[in-house]
Order: structure tokens, then C-alpha cells, then sequence
């Protein structure tokens, strides 16, 4: 997951010890979810990712609360058509995304990688039919998770591994809410770096002044500011990183429908929701269809949110920028 998380408390009635308590509690939630998600170290899916690749049997067991967060992921993978994909950690792994030296692409990789990715050849059984996205934020106590116990993960070839980086830090947003809120809090902000934002209540002035918590946005004549309400933000982007070997120079962002790294203009795209987790998802998946088919699923899935995508200027020309509303 990486990245630090910044809390915004408005505490009208409790002292600054009460204030730090909360926000303690809050942060230690956040790492809980980090030893829960982490790719880049030894975590619970890390290692599950380990042990899963070396089973033979179709079905694994995985912990409820991975569960569910599969299910979630996807749940979506299946709406974007792909577009976003948990399983295609196995890729980015051999890429070097988590560390390590990047594998050399050939045909046996490639058709290693392709018995391996894709959302339909995995299912959690008992499928969590009907989870709706705010979910997480009513999965409880993280003690009563640990008591659910376990449930199946069936699987259509060995190796298949999971990756939930793209919606971790939406999901430490909302259980880090249920945190502040269990605690008596109404009125915060979460923010992890400017990639997942999370806020609550009527925002730093209270009611009857701004209209909820502020988050600034690039735009080529000037910053824009979004003000959320009881609302989630979401940004993904392609970086200067590029990949190495066979995609040399090309983008870090890959497209799982095709392993291969995007080659479309869209650079960044900021999306606004309900759901951190969902905002989180949309986002990404988003970025790897780019601006033009995107705009086209927007319009037709059964979404909801505002997205803005942001494209590379051409010669001589501006920024493209296209917002998207589907209140």
C-alpha cells in the first residue's frame, strides 16, 4: 500500500488528548490494513500469494475479510470488462513492481501470464452476492473479522495470485472512518497522499460555512477545488517510471486485458464518489482504458460518481480535459 495518511479532525467538545487517541487508533487501523494488503512486503495476501502458487488443489482457503475484499474486486473486475483485475499480480511480480529483478519477457512468460490473469478464472465461494461497495465500512471490529474464519477461493489454474493495491488505501480510508465515527467523530478528513481522500461531516468551518472538506485539483487555467461532502476522491496517473527489457520506456500502467502497458494519452484521472473503495477502482480502471473508451463505459455501466480525465496536449495544442458526471 505504501504512502502516509493525514487526518483532519474537527473536535468541538474533547481535548487534544482525546484527539490524539483517536487519530492513534485510527492510524493503527491503517497499519493493520497495510500487514493485511502489503505487495511489497510480508503480508497476509503476500503470503497467501506464496502459498497459493505452489498448491495444487482448485480450491485455497483465504481469510473472510480477503474475502470480501476479492469478491468487491472482482465484482468490478467483471463491470470494467477487465479494465480493472486483481489477478494480475503475477505480472507486475515478475516485472519487478514488487521488488526484485524484472524477469525477461518471452513466449513462455507471456503464456504463463495468460493461464494465470484474468477474473474469470477465479471465484470466491461462497460468492458475495449483492456486497454493495460501502460494505467495508460495516465489516466490523477487526477482532470479529479474524473470528470469521476462513472461506474458498476456487481457482481454474495453479499460480493465480491476487493483487488489492489498487483499492487498499480506499479501504484503510473507510475503516479508518469507522474508527473516528465508533470514537464520536463527525466531522474529519482522511487523506492518503493526494491518491485516495475520504471525508466526512459539514467540513473545517461547521455547518453554514464552506460546503464540506476542500481538495484542490490541477487545470490548465488554475486550480479547481472540489469540495466533499460525505464523499470519497480518487487519482490515478501514469508517472515518469517507465518499464525496462521488452517494454522499455514505455508506461508503468499495464492493461490487463492485453498485458501490455497502456499507449494512449489519458495521464491522470481524479474520480468522486460515495465509496473510497469504489472511487478507488473507477479510477484505475479509468486510467487503463483512457480517455476515449472510457468516457464511452462511463456512460453506459452501471456507475455512479464524477471523473476527470486529463490527457497529454499534443503539438501546439492544450491539455485535453473531460469531465465526467453520473449522479
Amino acid at each position: 500500500m505504501g504512502g502516509l495518511f493525514h487526518i483532519e479532525l474537527v473536535l468541538k467538545t474533547r481535548s487534544q488528548v482525546d484527539a490524539k487517541a483517536l487519530a492513534e487508533d485510527a492510524f493503527a487501523e491503517a497499519q493493520r490494513i497495510e500487514e493485511l494488503l502489503n505487495m511489497w512486503a510480508s503480508s497476509t495476501l503476500s503470503n497467501w500469494n506464496l502459498w497459493s502458487a505452489t498448491m495444487d488443489s482448485r480450491a485455497v482457503e483465504l481469510d473472510f475479510e480477503l474475502a470480501v475484499l476479492a469478491s468487491i474486486a472482482l465484482q468490478f473486475a467483471g463491470e470494467s470488462n477487465g479494465a480493472f483485475d486483481p489477478t494480475i499480480a503475477p505480472v507486475l511480480r515478475d516485472l519487478g513492481f514488487y521488488g526484485g529483478e524484472a524477469l525477461v519477457v518471452d513466449d513462455a512468460l507471456l503464456a504463463s501470464w495468460r493461464a494465470k490473469v484474468g477474473y474469470q478464472k477465479v471465484a470466491v465461494r461462497p460468492l458475495f452476492d449483492g456486497v454493495l461497495f460501502d460494505t467495508v465500512r460495516q465489516l466490523g471490529a477487526a477482532a470479529a473479522l479474524r473470528k470469521m474464519g476462513k472461506t474458498k477461493v476456487e481457482r481454474q489454474a495453479k499460480g493465480i495470485q491476487l493483487d488489492l493495491s489498487s483499492m487498499a488505501k480506499g479501504y484503510a480510508a473507510e475503516r479508518m472512518a469507522v474508527v473516528l465515527r465508533d470514537g464520536g467523530v463527525t466531522n474529519a478528513k482522511i487523506s492518503a497522499g493526494s491518491s485516495s481522500v475520504l471525508a466526512f461531516g459539514p467540513g473545517p468551518g461547521g455547518a453554514g460555512s464552506e460546503p464540506g472538506w476542500a481538495v484542490e485539483l490541477p487545470h490548465p487555467d488554475g486550480p479547481v477545488t472540489w469540495w466533499l461532502l460525505d464523499e470519497a476522491l480518487s487519482t490515478s496517473g501514469q508517472s515518469s517510471i517507465t518499464l525496462q527489457g521488452i517494454h522499455k520506456g514505455k508506461s508503468h500502467i499495464l492493461d490487463p486485458r492485453t498485458l501490455e502497458p497502456v499507449s494512449h494519452r489519458t495521464e491522470m484521472v481524479v474520480v468522486r464518489g460515495a465509496s473510497a473503495v469504489h472511487c478507488d477502482m473507477l479510477s484505475t480502471a479509468l486510467l487503463v482504458m483512457g480517455v476515449d473508451a472510457g468516457s464511452v463505459w462511463f456512460t453506459q455501466a452501471e456507475v455512479s460518481g464524477v471523473a476527470m480525465l486529463y490527457s497529454a496536449p499534443l503539438v501546439g495544442e492544450s491539455a485535453e480535459i473531460v469531465t465526467l458526471d453520473r449522479r
